[in-house]
């Protein structure tokens, strides 16, 4: 996933995106995503590699993103930073997410390079139907001196932006 968190966060930018092959589809184009309420998202229809992505932005950082992408029907999700992390985070780390009206969910951390922090491969599958009904979710990471860093991702609307996802990787549950 790092590989795609990239494009998207490139794309998101304003960067041209021409060192992924069939991203943007035209050559030397600049990839511009979609835009429905806080969310950003675009889709490569490929039949081969069909994907779907979307990103909110955190309301305490801009340059911080929750990310969801679902590739061949695997659902991965991430938080962004566009210009990296200015913490380290240890690999046994944990994401605490804080959905309102819900317990806490704790999910493992997977920090790739300094600018994502991934959520831990099925984790994300179960976290999508909170995504989907709530209205923000507040993410707390763990940093290496154990301090928490909070970012607050509005949600809500999500109908257009999450609905290639759902499809692809919710419905065929």
């Amino acid at each position: 996933m790092n590989r795609i968190t990239e494009i998207i966060v490139r794309a998101l930018t304003g960067a041209v995106v021409s060192a992924v092959p069939a991203w943007p589809p035209a050559a030397g184009a600049q990839a511009i995503p979609e835009r429905s309420g806080p969310w950003a998202y675009s889709h490569q229809p490929a039949p081969d590699r069909p994907m779907q992505m979307a990103t909110t932005p955190a309301t305490e950082d801009a340059n911080v993103w929750l990310l969801l992408v679902c590739e061949r029907a695997r659902l991965s999700a991430a938080v962004m930073h566009a210009a990296g992390f200015p913490y380290a985070i240890n690999a046994e780390s944990a994401i605490v997410l804080r959905f309102a009206d819900h317990p806490d969910v704790t999910v493992e951390a997977l920090p790739v390079g300094e600018s994502q922090v991934s959520i831990a491969g099925a984790a994300a599958r179960h976290l999508l139907p909170l995504v989907i009904e709530s209205e923000r979710v507040r993410v707390s990471i763990v940093d290496s001196d154990g301090g928490s860093r909070d970012y607050t991702f509005s949600l809500q609307p999500n109908g257009v932006a999450l609905a290639g996802i759902v499809r692809d990787c919710w419905d065929d549950r």
